[in-house]
């Protein structure tokens, strides 16, 4: 059954007590931390999917708000120098800023502040957890893998995802040097820091 429900994903901050958080009214964010958003439309989701999904959303939303993950961000290193792998010869805080700009490279507006996305569910037997194109706002998520997921794990890999939304990419084949490429280091920077909400 093919379901397209387009959801607007807007929500009220709910902080975590974890002291790692901050709010993000904190002067330590981002400037537009306050107002990002995720504007995601849902194909092939069935109710408790979506319930997943949002979760994961908002998991994401109030990690980037905080403190700590633009701690993480700006001070990450990749081979003992202040930088990811595959950054397009970007610094740290120009990918912390473009997170926020929110400008995919297909379907997103100059300053949207936000995700803008479409996602897809579908099932394949393969070791692919998602995948998108350069030229698609589409992202397509192996049931497979989003059934068994928790909401942290859910929001690691759409972090991943929406990463390369904004330009970023890695090396197709596993290296040890892959997973600090900006799509995968970002995305376990989420993870982590939403095991502690």
């Amino acid at each position: 059954m093919t379901r397209m429900l387009p959801l607007i994903f807007s929500f009220t901050p709910l902080w975590a007590t974890a002291s790692s958080l901050a709010p993000f009214n904190d002067p330590a964010v981002h400037p537009l931390a306050a107002t990002w958003q995720a504007r995601v439309r849902l194909i092939n989701f069935d109710r408790t999917q979506e319930e997943k999904l949002w979760h994961a959303v908002k998991l994401i939303q109030r990690v980037i708000r905080s403190a700590e993950f633009r701690r993480r961000v700006l001070n990450y290193k990749f081979n003992g120098e202040q930088k990811f792998n595959d950054s397009g010869g970007l610094t740290n805080d120009a990918i912390y800023n473009k997170i926020f700009e929110g400008v995919e490279t297909i379907g997103g507006s100059p300053g949207d502040n936000g995700m803008d996305v479409e996602l897809e569910l579908y099932h394949q037997a393969t070791n692919t957890i998602g995948y998108t194109y350069p030229t698609a706002q589409r992202i397509w998520i192996n049931t497979k893998y989003f059934s068994k997921y928790s909401p942290v794990k859910v929001a690691d890999n759409l972090m991943h995802e929406w990463m390369h939304k904004l330009g970023f990419t890695h090396d197709t084949a596993w290296s040890p040097e892959r997973d600090h490429s900006v799509p995968y280091a970002v995305g376990y920077i989420v993870e982590e820091l939403a095991q502690k909400i």
